[in-house]
């Protein structure tokens, strides 16, 4: 949290405000969320008193910060509307974009995604944003189908990153899922190449886009949004993507496979896994990957139909040493049954 804007008030209330607020910061730094929201709220009051509408403000961002960490966002909500409120009254603008920034993260938390995204829009007034409101900006905005402003935003926050940020494997993989979407392949190989290496040995959980490789019309999915992904797995699954429509299978599947040792026991991983593996002609693989993604009850009939499309035995109960159905007097173990 940043520092409580400086006041010249000699009301001996500023002084016991202050330290309302240092005790907050301490308490959130320990985990006692409950305190620390206390600390704040009794800041928040005083400021109110001596008439400080500034750090009133900044006091509520602190209070919405703590519901947020504490699974209110609803509260949370509420806190960094008033926030932004008052800083625009105030004519700060940019701290009124910082709390627009904290109030679009909570709004998406609460699946308002039109709200989130116009308050993203609204922090990312700020040309001195950080690199995340530009990266989340992008990632709604790939959500709406706009490829173009999406893209915009994602080169935005790739180059305002610092260093302390710690998100650049997330925009150099948003990068290169736009520039799958847009059918430019080797910039988007070359992108995720990039974001695999930043990221290998971390083991952090974001929400993610996972590119699909699927060879159906046009009209079939190109990608889905999952909210646990393990997020070097993520990576190396768009990589194996952008490898795939390159026509470089080996390379795709063993990105796939890094992927599965990574996080195999996760349900994301399977759908995509399975679609790399049928391009590069490995449809015993395949088909036993479609069934396992099928265990999460998502698409199920559609992903079934794909199942039989490959494979129109691979539900039949048929012993693995019994003739095929499928009539080629092969056992079914050496011919649909592989």
């Amino acid at each position: 949290m940043s520092e409580a804007i400086e006041t010249k008030n000699t009301d001996p209330r500023v002084k016991e405000a202050e330290n309302y607020t240092a005790a907050g910061t301490n308490y959130s730094k320990l985990g006692k969320y409950s305190e620390a929201y206390n600390s704040f709220e009794k800041a928040k009051s005083l400021y109110e008193q001596i008439g400080d509408k500034e750090n009133t403000a900044m006091e509520l961002r602190y209070m919405g910060f703590i519901k947020d960490t504490m699974g209110n966002s609803a509260t949370a909500i509420s806190h960094y509307k008033e926030s932004k409120a008052i800083f625009e009254e105030l004519g700060n603008q940019k701290e009124a974009c910082e709390s627009a920034y904290r109030l679009a993260a909570s709004l998406y938390k609460e699946s308002r995604e039109e709200e989130s995204l116009n308050e993203y829009r609204y922090a990312a007034k700020d040309p001195e944003q950080t690199s995340n409101v530009f990266n989340n900006l992008g990632f709604l905005l790939m959500e709406k189908g706009e490829l173009d402003e999406a893209e915009e935003n994602f080169l935005k926050a790739e180059k305002s990153y610092k260093e302390e940020e710690e998100n650049l494997s997330l925009i150099k993989n948003n990068i290169g899922i736009i520039s799958y979407l847009k059918g430019n392949y080797e910039k988007a190989e070359k992108a995720l190449e990039e974001a695999a290496a930043i990221k290998t040995l971390k083991n952090d959980r974001t929400i993610q886009h996972i590119l699909l490789v699927n060879g159906e019309k046009e009209t079939a999915d190109k990608y889905f949004c999952y909210d646990d992904v393990l997020t070097i797995t993520g990576i190396l699954l768009n990589e194996a993507a952008a490898k795939s429509a390159l026509g470089k299978h080996e390379e795709a599947c063993a990105c796939v496979a890094e992927a599965l040792n990574f996080d195999g026991a996760m349900q994301y991983v399977n759908l995509p896994a399975a679609w790399i593996y049928l391009a590069a002609g490995n449809k015993e693989r395949a088909v036993s990957l479609f069934k396992k993604s099928m265990d999460s009850g998502k698409d199920k009939e559609k992903i079934e139909q794909i199942i039989l499309g490959i494979n129109p035995y691979a539900f039949k109960k048929v012993e693995r040493n019994e003739p095929c159905p499928c009539g080629s007097g092969k056992k079914f173990k050496k011919c649909h049954g592989r």
